[in-house]
């Protein structure tokens, strides 16, 4: 933004003297859009008349190109807003759990989220420096100034891609599945020693789920998600 020059070069200079090395910086704004076809993120599995019917790719573009009220802190927003967090906040509701607990969640705390959206990206969200400033003399100096150590590979799709993990031989198909995933995918699926990725995975939730009775305690009624299937 105009007029923010001045106190973004200071910034990087006073990081520079403070850490000895220049922060590394990324710029979202200058990203490059990905077209159509391209690995935008979108689940290629989805079978594309499936995808057509409800529109699901102008849905994902939708939300994938969505404005933030700051341009710098877009990412941080963009996973605050997401509807995954009332889910998982009233997956601990004392009337889910059946139990009289009640789950606090100090780190989203709206002060405590107001205040690191308040923070200047240089340098407190460059290389963890908040976290090194605040465990000063908590932590030894070896573990506190460590530098980011990068996993060689994803540990989930690791261990989920071995063959001899039970639940890839005893996947079990849903007649209903072929409507929403490719038919190409699902015939990958049937061999063990095809890797997959992480989002292919996901599969084999949709399949559990199609399998799984929904039962429903107002009415006292067992219902199987088979006469859900498909789109009306």
């Amino acid at each position: 933004h105009q007029g923010k020059w001045p106190q973004f070069l200071s910034e990087v200079l006073w990081y520079t003297f403070a850490r000895g090395r220049l922060p590394i910086i990324k710029f979202p704004a200058f990203k490059k859009i990905p077209v159509q076809g391209q690995d935008d993120g979108f689940p290629l599995w989805i079978s594309n008349s499936f995808a057509e019917k409800i529109a699901l790719r102008e849905r994902w573009n939708t939300v994938q190109t969505s404005a933030f009220p700051d341009p710098v802190r877009g990412n941080a927003y963009k996973l605050l807003s997401s509807p995954i967090w009332n889910y998982m906040f009233e997956s601990y509701d004392a009337g889910v759990i059946a139990k009289p607990l009640e789950a606090r969640h100090p780190l989203m705390d709206l002060r405590v989220i107001h205040y690191l959206l308040s923070l200047p990206p240089v340098p407190w969200c460059v290389h963890k420096e908040l976290f090194r400033r605040a465990t000063l003399k908590t932590l030894p100096e070896a573990v506190r100034q460590r530098p980011k150590s990068p996993l060689a590979a994803n540990p989930i799709e690791v261990l989920l891609n071995n063959p001899n993990q039970p639940w890839r031989k005893s996947f079990k198909s849903h007649d209903y599945l072929d409507t929403y995933v490719d038919p190409k995918i699902l015939i990958k699926l049937q061999d063990p020693n095809i890797a997959l990725n992480e989002s292919e995975m996901r599969i084999f939730s949709l399949s559990h789920w199609l399998n799984y009775p929904i039962y429903l305690q107002d009415t006292h009624t067992v219902y199987n998600t088979t006469n859900l299937g498909g789109v009306p």
